[in-house]
């Protein structure tokens, strides 16, 4: 059974904060109050999409990392998490990454094409 920490190591939760970051940084340039509930719905996209990227890395190069011994921890090589469930995490977080993003271009068919 997976545990909480299986989870997190497939998306690469330490790095987080970098990509929510910048989000936010690029929230603020363009007119948006940092200190404003505004800024929540960035950070979920941002999540997200770092979430599913990360997951679907390391479900790309499960069999690359398994020869890497800096990897030897990384759950879908020790076993902690099958590729079924690796797989639903990438589509759970694209997921949270679209509605999100979509909401909050508010259906503007450029913005939703770019």
């Amino acid at each position: 059974m997976p545990t909480w920490r299986d989870w997190l190591l497939l998306a690469r939760i330490h790095s987080a904060a970098a990509t929510w970051a910048i989000v936010v940084i690029g929230f603020v340039l363009g007119g948006g109050q940092l200190f404003s509930w505004e800024v929540f719905p960035w950070i979920g996209v941002a999540l997200g999409f770092h979430l599913a990227g990360f997951a679907q890395n390391s479900l790309h190069d499960r069999e690359f990392d398994k020869r890497d011994p800096g990897k030897k921890h990384f759950p879908l090589v020790t076993g902690a998490l099958n590729v079924d469930h690796a797989a639903l995490f990438v589509m759970a977080g694209t997921a949270l990454f679209c509605v999100l993003a979509g909401w909050l271009v508010a259906g503007n068919p450029l913005a939703l094409a770019i």
